[in-house]
């Protein structure tokens, strides 16, 4: 079996069923904003085949909503902001641990740079 690429993963009317990708699994290495950008339409095309109602931010100041008579939309939450606090002093921490340590493999070369 080939490995898919890009074009086959997230194409829109085709692809592999259930297969995401983005970045350099989607052979796409060279540039942070470009990964970033397929990332984001990686992201979106989850949310939508997931077919569900949605709002695209997952958590929301307190009263955000509710405050103006609002139901939540399913997967949103209203936090306050002891919560928001929380959950970013959580989430640098875990990311300050993943990176702690260099990457293992080597720094793919953009291929201009080795002609």
């Amino acid at each position: 079996m080939t490995k898919p690429t890009l074009a086959d993963v997230i194409v829109i009317g085709g692809g592999v069923d259930g297969l995401y990708a983005a970045g350099r699994l989607a052979e796409k290495p060279y540039q942070a904003i470009v990964c970033a950008g397929y990332g984001a339409v990686v992201g979106v095309t989850i949310l939508e085949d997931d077919d569900r109602p949605f709002y695209h931010d997952r958590v929301a100041p307190e009263e955000y909503f509710t405050d103006r008579d609002r139901e939540l939309s399913p997967g949103c939450a209203e936090i306050d902001t002891t919560e928001r606090r929380r959950r970013a002093e959580t989430s640098r921490a875990v990311m300050q641990e993943r990176f702690a340590d260099p990457h293992p493999g080597e720094q793919r070369t953009h291929p201009s740079l080795s002609e």
